[in-house]
This record gives structure tokens, sequence and C-alpha cells, in this order.
């Protein structure tokens, strides 16, 4: 009796593994790759923010722009443009963090909606959002947001707003949908 319902266990663990499976395959098979910011079945909602953004910086951002991001290699591919990972920025000294973007050549900041260690980045960014330009906001509180050169005039404050409500929102444990 034992070795039966060891099996039919099995059986089930195996066989609702092959049901997820065979789900996942169905749905890559339906996403369209030419047009992953729009297609449900390719990525997750935020996933989705995350290649508008890539898509957005590609389309309206200088050549040279170089990104401060968390996920890099997937940023470049749609952006084409230069890519530094987030995880960088968090090695060196907070009160060097903007100076040290700017030794690496950083003009922009993706604060996307996913990727690792986005609380510490966001906090970051937030003590030194006068440095900070808003140029495009996304859903789930996330933004490209470009480094200010003492010849640029600040944004009224708009950087500094939105980092806000994303390190509140972060710190509430809250899903941060963009109102």
């Amino acid at each position: 009796m034992k070795v039966f319902a060891i099996a039919l266990i099995a059986i089930l663990v195996v066989g609702g593994q092959l049901i997820e499976a065979e789900q996942l395959v169905r749905a890559g098979r339906e996403c369209d790759r030419q047009d992953r910011v729009n297609s449900p079945a390719c990525l997750g909602e935020r996933g989705r923010v995350f290649w508008a953004m890539a898509q957005w910086a590609r389309d309206s951002t200088p050549r040279g722009s170089v990104f401060l991001t968390p996920k890099e290699a997937a940023f470049f591919a749609s952006a084409q443009r230069t890519t530094v990972n987030q995880l960088v920025s968090l090695q060196v000294d907070p009160a060097e963090w903007v100076a040290s973007l700017r030794s690496r050549g950083v003009t922009h900041i993706a604060v996307a909606p996913l990727g690792a260690n986005i609380s510490q980045l966001i906090a970051r960014a937030e003590r030194n959002c006068s440095q900070l330009l808003m140029q495009k906001e996304f859903p789930y509180l996330s933004a490209i947001l470009k480094l200010r050169t003492e010849a640029e005039p600040g944004d009224g404050g708009a950087s500094c707003r939105l980092l806000e409500r994303r390190l509140d929102a972060i710190e509430r444990a809250v899903d941060p949908s963009h109102r």
C-alpha cells in the first residue's frame, strides 16, 4: 500500500510539472517576438515595462548615452545603448555615488520595475535626486532619469517625488502601481 501511495504521489507531482511545462511552451509559442512590449504571452507586465523603457531609450536618447540598469544585457539588446549594471554602483561609498556614475560615463538611470537590490539603488538615487532629471515615467513607478549637468536646470522636483514614492512603496512592501 505504501509503495502504491508513493507511486501515486510521484505520478501526480511529475504530471503537474508536465502540465506546467506544457503551459510555458504554449505561452512561448504565442509570444510575438517582434512586439514583446505589447504581447502578454512574452513577458510579465513588469518585463513589458522594462522592454518599453529600453525601446524608449533607443528612440529618444543620443547614441552615446550610457545607462545604469538592472538587466544590462537585455537593456543593451533592445536600447542599443551602452549599459552598466546597477550593482556596480552599489559597491561605492554612498557619498561618492554620483561621482562614481560620472566616472563610468553613466548619463542615464533606468529605474526599472525589476532587478536585485532595487531598494538600495532607489535610496541612493533619492538622496541625490537634485542631480537627476526626469526624462520619462513608466508604470510601476519606473522611469528614465538623466544625470544633470551643471548647465542644466532642475526638473522642479519631479525626480525627487518619483523616487520618494518608489522608496515609500518598497518600504511598505506594497506593489507600487503607477497612478
